[in-house]
């Protein structure tokens, strides 16, 4: 196993921005093996499939962060959190059933299951 397979496979967290360098560069490693076995239009799909999932990475980890920062502070954290289940509002998942029975199924709510 290459050193660069190893790394990634080798991460513990996620939100690690080095994963987006080494899982290009192990990608481009093999590219640039011309012993690889597997065809060329086959990793040019691999490749592809690898840079359409990290697109967004850089995004996340991002995120990530924000989040920790935020759950670092634990009375900031509680505050949120409950604010968050106080704006929830009138969800219910009764009703919830019966407008996906309306507006997505098309079944009439009387024939839908009962809750």
């Amino acid at each position: 196993m290459s050193p660069r397979v190893r790394a990634v496979a080798g991460f513990k967290r996620f939100a690690d921005p080095q994963l987006i360098t080494t899982g290009r560069g192990v990608v481009k490693e093999m590219k640039d093996n011309p012993n690889f076995p597997n065809p060329p239009e086959e990793l040019k799909t691999l490749e592809s499939a690898v840079d359409e999932e990290l697109r967004d990475y850089q995004a996340y980890i991002d995120c990530q962060k924000m989040v920790e920062r935020s759950y670092a502070d634990r009375e900031s954290w509680t505050t949120m959190s409950i604010l968050n289940a106080a704006r929830i509002g009138t969800f219910s998942s009764d009703r919830a059933i019966r407008e996906y029975c309306r507006d997505i199924w098309n079944i009439p709510v009387d024939q839908a299951p009962p809750a």
